[in-house]
């Protein structure tokens, strides 16, 4: 079942309700697949670009929140609070990014996330939940580019848009449902969650770090044209005949490297267990 609302009051009942699975008074930690579907730059769509939506799902239920149409504006308290939770485990892939979306736009605050791209994937290529969803659940996942695209701002959703969006959230509950059940001493909640809440950077830091990063790419593309215009001789890409340019060059290309995003942690996808140097750039 999937459930769709723009106000604040039914989004916290339904987190209270019939949506038990999410968030309780339960001390035991819980999980949630978490997804976002945001409104595309396109010239045909009048709204501004940003996040539109926030889905969660459980194995039963799905809950999509219109932040488009949030009722004066207002982000439901108990979806901040969800979001907010170090005791439920949101689950997604590429789930930092959309997070950062969210706080950048709303300064909504995700914490627990972790990311199921890492399962079985490699140096070069994340795995998508395409499939992770036929890997591991069995269930074969059409991609609509149309759909992906469509205006998220549109007031109601279309169904196809409905099930597009509570589709995605599921899948990534789905997956970590089989792999709590094949790797429970791997996959556990109380596994997961100590292995992400000892890692994660807050979201304030990934937002800076960022930041900082996309200016010191800029600041390099910037010296190297420069170099360039200055008729400097390149004894590679990125390699001058001048010391001071060069100096600038390697101080650029070390912030960098150090500003690259943290990555996820990579599980081998026979075994499911953590890879010694789990910490792969995402």
């Amino acid at each position: 079942a999937a459930l769709s609302t723009n106000d604040a009051s039914d989004c916290d009942n339904l987190l209270a309700g019939p949506f038990p699975v999410v968030y309780t008074n339960d001390p035991i930690p819980q999980h949630v697949g978490f997804d976002t579907e945001s409104v595309p730059d396109a010239p045909w769509i009048s709204k501004e670009p940003g996040p539109a939506t926030v889905q969660l799902s459980t194995m039963e239920s799905s809950l999509i929140v219109h932040l488009s149409h949030c009722r004066n504006g207002k982000v439901p308290p108990a979806l901040v609070e969800l979001l907010h939770s170090r005791d439920v485990v949101k689950v997604g892939v590429g789930i930092d990014d959309d997070m950062l979306e969210l706080y950048r736009r709303l300064n909504l605050v995700g914490n627990c996330r972790f990311d199921l791209a890492g399962i079985g994937s490699q140096p070069d290529r994340m795995t998508g939940l395409k499939t992770l969803a036929l890997d591991l659940v069995g269930v074969k996942m059409c991609k609509s580019k149309k759909l992906a695209r469509s205006d998220w701002s549109l007031l109601p959703l279309t169904n196809k848009q409905l099930a597009y969006c509570a589709r995605d959230a599921w899948a990534g509950a789905a997956v970590m449902d089989v792999l709590m059940q094949r790797r429970p001493d791997v996959f556990g909640i109380e596994e997961i969650m100590s292995l992400v809440n000892a890692q994660e950077r807050s979201m304030e830091d990934i937002d800076q770090r960022a930041r900082s990063r996309k200016q010191a790419k800029i600041a390099l593309k910037n010296l190297l044209y420069e170099c360039k215009l200055r008729g400097m001789e390149f004894k590679g890409r990125t390699e001058v005949d001048d010391i001071e340019a060069q100096r600038s060059i390697d101080y650029l290309q070390d912030a960098l490297g150090v500003l690259k995003p943290d990555g996820i942690f990579v599980f081998d996808p026979v075994k499911l267990e953590l890879f010694d140097d789990s910490y792969a750039s995402s």
